[in-house]
């Protein structure tokens, strides 16, 4: 098994009404129950609105209405497995952008020597 990382973006400007927000809940809680049944191990985060932007391009970052919102770390077989995970996902039906790629743990040890330097 791999792991994966789903990014969702949604545009700031286009709120959800409320009925669709409790309908896409739901329609992830049902997604979400198919996926842990089917061996994805799923461990979701949510992001907070408040952000900071460094470096060169954080100008055009900041003024870009698609907002990182959540990421999902999960585990499939194979990258075309989490293609089709991440593309079955609910939440594209409510306007959210969603990307995946591939996800690998940092090397400990190297985290470690960088760390005490």
């Amino acid at each position: 098994m791999n792991t994966y990382v789903m990014l969702f973006r949604r545009n700031r400007q286009q709120p959800l009404a409320p009925a669709d927000e409790l309908r896409m809940k739901q329609n992830i809680a049902f997604w979400v129950e198919q996926k842990i049944d089917a061996g994805h191990r799923l461990v979701p985060h949510s992001l907070s609105t408040d952000s900071h932007h460094a470096g060169p391009h954080s100008d055009l970052v900041r003024s870009d209405d698609l907002i990182v919102s959540g990421l999902l770390f999960f585990v499939a077989d194979s990258y075309e497995q989490a293609v089709r995970v991440a593309d079955s996902h609910p939440a594209t039906d409510f306007g959210f952008n969603v990307e995946m790629r591939a996800w690998s743990t940092p090397n400990r040890a190297a985290v470690a020597a960088a760390n005490a330097a």
